[in-house]
């Protein structure tokens, strides 16, 4: 299908397929911004528990490593947040080519395979999405790899690394196509979270790279009141029976909550710390003075969820998942600015 007939055709449904879907932030981004899942790969049982729950009629699969391409519809996007454990500062930065984070070139070869199978029709784009570590882990030479499994051979790392005039983002070509990048914090979409990610967007046509994340006006992504919006979102807690909370009297501490010592807490009036696996945040009431963990419905919120997203798993598993996920409201930026492209 050329340019003109994809243009002319662009009222039919735009298909994405999930790979590592966790508990489906990618996924609901995109849907919110009107594609349509048709194919979740996630080999936790918990998060597919979580998968079934809200997809319950879309085609799952358990493991990366053995997906077929013929086992789903073909998507015009794939995306996925591949496991991170060996890029992350927290992690012991074994890098790209550790046991959980290599499978990513998993990832790349069902998208090769896709490619192959459509005569390079499918997939439009590719979305990819990783912490902060990944431009420093093996010296910046694991974000270097990503960009070579997409673009081509032809990608070596700058001089001086990857962060340039005190951000991380950039454009890159290849025989292979183009891959533009950028570092997204959650708390200027909309939630209450200070959480940096790269998010990283692979065109094969090569024709749009630093269209989709990257603006001449590079403001334009942080509106004038995008602070004042996180700050309103701060506000919506649970209230406990005994002790509900002044909703106008809120602060936001990063602790981890089995702690015995409170040394290092972190204060901070209008947002909480980036969710994360290892530690449960907490919240404070000014008024009564109490610090209690907010609870797995705050977290949810906090990652964009609608409440009881999580509600079928246990606590401890509901915040390690929400924890890993892509925030929503992020996502669901990026795939409109996607829809956006394909209908020009």
């Amino acid at each position: 299908m050329g340019k003109d007939e994809w243009i002319h055709d662009f009222r039919r449904e735009m298909k994405f397929v999930s790979l590592f879907a966790g508990i489906g932030g990618f996924d609901l981004g995109m849907e919110k911004s009107g594609f349509t899942c048709v194919g979740q790969v996630e080999i936790d049982p918990y998060a597919m528990k979580v998968l079934r729950k809200n997809w319950p009629s879309v085609p799952k699969h358990d493991d990366v490593k053995t997906l077929e391409v013929k086992e789903f519809q073909y998507p015009d996007i794939v995306v996925f947040g591949s496991p991170c454990q060996d890029l992350s500062h927290a992690g012991k930065r074994s890098g790209i080519s550790g046991e959980k984070s290599s499978i990513f070139f998993d990832a790349i070869n069902y998208i090769r395979l896709l490619q192959k199978q459509t005569n390079f029709e499918y997939p439009k784009f590719v979305v990819w999405e990783n912490v902060l570590g990944s431009f420093s882990s093996n010296g910046g030479k694991d974000f270097e790899a990503v960009l070579k499994s997409m673009v081509g051979d032809s990608i070596s790392m700058p001089t001086g690394g990857w962060k340039k005039n005190g951000d991380y983002s950039g454009v890159a070509f290849g025989p292979k196509g183009s891959a533009e990048w950028r570092a997204f914090d959650s708390q200027y979409f909309g939630v209450p979270q200070r959480r940096r990610r790269v998010y990283l967007v692979y065109n094969p046509s090569g024709e749009s790279a630093g269209e989709i994340l990257l603006e001449q006006e590079k403001l334009r992504i942080h509106p004038e009141n995008s602070r004042k919006k996180a700050k309103r979102a701060s506000t919506k807690f649970e209230e406990y029976p005994s002790n509900p909370i002044e909703l106008d009297k809120t602060s936001f501490f990063s602790i981890n909550w089995q702690a015995s010592a409170h040394q290092s807490l972190m204060v901070d009036t209008e947002k909480t710390g980036p969710l994360d696996t290892s530690q449960v945040k907490a919240v404070y009431s000014e008024k009564i003075q109490e610090i209690r963990k907010i609870t797995p419905i705050e977290a949810e919120r906090l990652q964009g969820f609608p409440d009881g997203w999580t509600s079928e798993i246990s606590d401890t598993r509901r915040y390690k998942l929400l924890g890993n996920a892509a925030t929503v409201n992020v996502v669901e930026w990026i795939a409109k600015r996607i829809k956006n492209k394909l209908k020009q």
